[in-house]
């Protein structure tokens, strides 16, 4: 996965978790620690304040970088701040491969002992690593089998019985934004234009397809935007679609919407 952080854990209205954005995932038991950059030069994988050791010191990784960033997760779940800081990002890199985390005197022991787990500098003894390899035991037993989650039905989880502990206020629905920030639902939505052109079989699937929803707050400055240009652009970079502004649509979700069939 290489990208666990809590931004990319959300919580769903039910009350369950789902992870998301697999864009730096890789396939397979081992990965190379970095990526060209458009440069040429290499780059590190993830978040800085979630890399493993290994991944900063650009050996290979394997699934174990996950279960450390599982740890930096936890850490700042129960203590509110994360394990390693520094606004210089090498000053913070060299923390995180040298110095070990501090754990609160008022930590339970269950929890101080997973949090030391998962935080194994060295990859092969990391809490649920096989030892022989870099590799996730399977089922994570050994994490499951942790006094810290004593009590807790794992088999019920998977299936989403379990009560949640925290269900989201949604005033407005299904379609309700206010717990995303406002630097991401203000955003004015621009078409990509594409690489190359696409052929008639790929437009054929997009046919039926337009955007119809969008913030209120998106949808006036997308109005404000067309008044003040030519509209002509707005209509031929949509393929003659409609234009969200004329939608009527006072929804408060940018998704893909059916278009009605051709006349």
């Amino acid at each position: 996965y290489r990208d666990l952080k809590p931004e990319n854990v959300l919580v769903c209205a039910d009350g369950n978790v789902k992870l998301c954005d697999f864009g730096l995932a890789a396939i397979g038991l081992t990965a190379p620690a970095t990526q060209p950059s458009a440069s040429g030069r290499p780059v590190l994988i993830g978040t800085t304040e979630y890399m493993a050791p290994e991944i900063i010191r650009m050996l290979e990784c394997g699934q174990a970088v996950d279960l450390w960033a599982l740890g930096v997760l936890l850490y700042e779940m129960v203590t509110g701040e994360a394990p390693w800081y520094h606004k210089e990002a090498k000053e913070l890199q060299r923390k995180i491969v040298h110095t070990k985390p501090k754990l609160p005197s008022w930590l339970a022991s269950e929890t101080r002992s997973l949090l030391k787990g998962l935080l194994t500098k060295e990859p092969r003894t990391r809490l649920g690593v096989h030892p022989e390899s870099e590799v996730c035991e399977s089922d994570a037993i050994a994490i499951k089998a942790h006094a810290f989650f004593r009590g807790l039905n794992w088999r019920m989880l998977e299936l989403r019985r379990l009560e949640p502990p925290l269900l989201p206020a949604l005033a407005d629905g299904a379609l309700d934004v206010s717990n995303f920030d406002s630097k991401y639902t203000l955003e004015r939505p621009e078409m990509s234009p594409p690489r190359k052109p696409l052929s008639s079989a790929m437009e054929e699937r997009f046919s039926n397809l337009d955007l119809e929803y969008m913030s209120p707050e998106t949808r006036d400055s997308v109005r404000a935007s067309v008044r003040s240009s030519n509209a002509s652009s707005v209509g031929s970079a949509r393929s003659s679609r409609r234009s969200p502004t004329a939608s009527g649509a006072d929804s408060s979700l940018l998704r893909f919407a059916p278009r009605p069939p051709k006349r």
